[in-house]
């Protein structure tokens, strides 16, 4: 296909959820633009180098415009006609880089083409990992400063502390698979399962007397968007991204269904709508320029990232500032269950893979507070 801006606005992931779809430019050979099930597009080249195949990202679509990209391209491929590596020299660069530089790499190759929750592992980057160890050469960072930081988060957040740690352990084994760190080099994030600190499990519904208190609270609310987020997570039991990765053309107010393409599960799934739901997707604006229902204030043709600050605020003048919004799915897991649905059916209502994940959100749900 000719590579266009419209071409390019208009297409969307056809694959299975796990294989790679890149349609592929029929003006430049080896510039294409891959899709992914998130709805997320960059700009790749394909080259041989020393009898090597070889797939670059040239850069994210709406970070880079198209002619930028093609320029971008026909550079790579120029130099790669001419003997060189560009990937390589990428690989190479990163590998003198610091830790900061190192973690957009991560974030660029890894975890916004593979996962779900790359949004998570920014944040945490941001937040924790940067501030603590960021201006360190990536080969320097030793077992006691991932330590220090692990201990640190931990005295307050014992669970951030563990998922912190986990994602710097992720990290430097595809720095060392990637051949960006010297051969045998060890993986400092690896702690003992048994110096690790210990999680009691925070899932909880939201609680008879908490309910009318957290209506109250939602609708103080200015944005009308947040306020709609809360309640279909109420009414559909949603994940927290599949509710905010939700477009417009996958609404089917005539059967009321979602139609869910970028699931956990890695397929799609056809969610049921209630009335209620219906009316209040109905009664949302659309935003112009964006397929999302709920698109990003500040981005344009991307989703809202999180609800973070609003929650913080419906929570805490609700008086139940532990409550997750995650909370609400088990809510809703316990009132189903309440009603006398099977767990089969609670199970497909919530989109889980094994019955064992619903049977832990039910016994979850029965032995907290009602």
């Amino acid at each position: 296909m000719k590579l266009t801006k419209r071409a390019i606005d208009q297409a969307s992931y056809e694959g299975n959820g796990t294989s790679r779809d890149v349609p592929w430019d029929n003006g430049l050979p080896g510039f294409g633009l891959r899709l992914y099930p998130s709805g997320r597009k960059t700009f790749v080249v394909f080259y041989r180098t020393e009898a090597r195949q070889r797939l670059m990202v040239v850069g994210t679509y709406g970070v880079l415009t198209l002619q930028q990209a093609r320029d971008k391209a026909k550079k790579i491929l120029i130099a790669a006609r001419d003997g060189d590596d560009p990937l390589r020299k990428r690989q190479n660069a990163a590998r003198a880089s610091t830790v900061a530089d190192f973690a957009e790499h991560y974030l660029e190759r890894h975890a916004k083409p593979r996962k779900k929750t790359w949004q998570a592992d920014e944040r945490r980057i941001r937040q924790y990992i940067v501030p603590a160890m960021g201006r360190l050469p990536l080969e320097k960072v030793s077992r006691d400063d991932v330590g220090r930081l692990y201990s640190e988060i931990g005295k307050t957040k014992p669970y951030e502390a563990n998922r912190v740690l986990a994602l710097l352990s992720t990290m430097f084994n595809l720095a060392i698979s990637w051949e960006l760190l010297p051969a045998g080099s060890g993986n400092p994030a690896k702690i003992p399962r048994g110096t690790r600190f210990q999680e009691k499990s925070r899932d909880r519904p939201v609680t008879s007397d908490e309910l009318p208190k957290l209506m109250a609270s939602v609708a103080e609310e200015e944005d009308p968007f947040v306020r709609a987020a809360v309640h279909l997570y109420l009414l559909t039991g949603l994940r927290k991204r599949e509710l905010l990765n939700a477009r417009w053309q996958d609404i089917d107010f005539g059967r009321g269904t979602l139609r869910l393409v970028d699931t956990k599960a890695g397929r799609p799934r056809h969610v049921p709508l209630s009335r209620a739901a219906l009316e209040i997707l109905g009664e949302l604006p659309q935003m112009v320029g964006s397929p999302y229902v709920f698109a990003s204030p500040s981005k344009e043709d991307a989703p809202r990232v999180d609800l973070f600050k609003p929650w913080r605020r419906i929570r805490r003048r609700a008086g139940c500032r532990d409550l997750r919004i995650h909370d609400l799915r088990h809510s809703v897991a316990t009132w189903l269950a309440d009603e006398g649905h099977a767990a089969q059916f609670i199970q497909q209502a919530l989109g889980h893979q094994s019955l064992q994940t619903t049977m832990k959100y039910i016994h979850a749900a029965s032995a907290g507070p009602r």
